[in-house]
């Protein structure tokens, strides 16, 4: 079952701190885990984009953000993404094709993540990893997984949400985070923050040691604002969709957010429509939740892209530069 994030995770309230002993046995579990494996060194270069918190940060777009970067930059020929393919059935490792896969086999990130470079799903990192040096990678851009002890990543990028933060700061199941902080900080080599400066309310501390840059989330595409809209997402924070339609001065006539990887049904969209034809709106929502609408359905919605907005992308082309060409 897919739920969203606890509110108690925002604080070190009462009820937080009465889960603290269950998070010192997932700590114990946590570190003998991270002992239990020798990393794989791939054979290639390998780029991990992750987070400190469960849920989502901007992972995927700022993956989709690289791989169009080392491309152009020319630190990479065949770019492959990597990803456990979060709520797909298979475990693979397998390479996806959109022409024979569906989002419940691979889930929804894996076949956004197809349509800009060869993608590899697969719950074992190492074997993935083995999968895509194998079809002819010359480089790797792990969607999430920097936890995991499997695979040697030779650059650890973390991806921190401007206005979440690391919540209260604490290990699950008190908090959100599923590492120790100050250990997730020390062993990342480059800091994402993802949103508008000013939407950070949140006082997260960050290593000093480490580069920290800023992007934020928009669209290219004009977006007809002499209609309304009725908006859904269910991603990691919702809000930052209804957040960029707000920046566009898009009417939101209804606005509705659902759990992360929320698999729509037939009922719920037809619900969302009648709400929207009501209103005399027209539905909108994420390109990574189109992927989990119903294909009849389809037809009734329109996928808003987003993407990554880099504020200091030359300091970022700088540092990918000189760690991978160093090797």
């Amino acid at each position: 079952m897919i739920l969203k994030a606890p509110k108690f995770w925002s604080s070190k309230n009462a009820v937080s701190t009465a889960l603290m002993p269950l998070s010192a046995l997932y700590l114990i579990a946590h570190k003998a885990h991270q002992k239990s494996q020798n990393p794989y060194k791939a054979a290639c270069p390998v780029i991990c984009v992750g987070n400190a918190v469960v849920g989502g940060s901007g992972k995927t777009p700022t993956v989709l953000a690289l791989v169009d970067m080392v491309r152009d930059l020319g630190l990479a020929k065949n770019p492959y993404i990597l990803t456990r393919g979060y709520g797909g059935s298979l475990e693979g490792p397998v390479q996806v094709d959109a022409q024979i896969h569906s989002s419940r086999a691979v889930g929804d990130e894996a076949m956004m993540l197809a349509k800009k470079a060869p993608v590899i799903k697969s719950a074992d990192r190492a074997a993935g990893a083995k999968l895509a040096t194998d079809s002819g990678a010359d480089l790797i851009i792990m969607d999430d997984g920097l936890q995991n002890p499997g695979l040697y990543k030779d650059i650890k990028v973390l991806v921190v949400d401007a206005m979440s933060g690391f919540g209260n700061e604490r290990l699950l199941p008190a908090g959100p985070l599923r590492s120790p902080l100050n250990h997730t900080l020390e062993n990342a080599d480059l800091i994402l923050t993802i949103g508008k400066r000013s939407d950070n309310v949140s006082l997260f501390s960050l290593d000093e040691e480490v580069p920290t840059l800023w992007a934020y989330l928009d669209t290219d595409e004009e977006i007809d604002t002499s209609k309304k809209y009725v908006a859904f997402a269910g991603i990691g924070h919702p809000e930052k969709f209804k957040r960029t339609l707000e920046r566009h001065g898009v009417e939101i006539a209804g606005w509705y957010d659902f759990p992360d990887h929320y698999a729509f049904s037939s009922g719920d969209i037809e619900k969302l429509k009648r709400e929207a034809d009501k209103k005399g709106a027209q539905l909108i929502t994420t390109s990574k939740d189109f992927m989990r609408i119903p294909s009849a359905y389809k037809k009734y919605v329109h996928p808003l892209p987003v993407s990554l907005a880099f504020e200091e992308r030359e300091e970022l082309e700088v540092f990918l530069k000189q760690r991978l060409e160093r090797g």
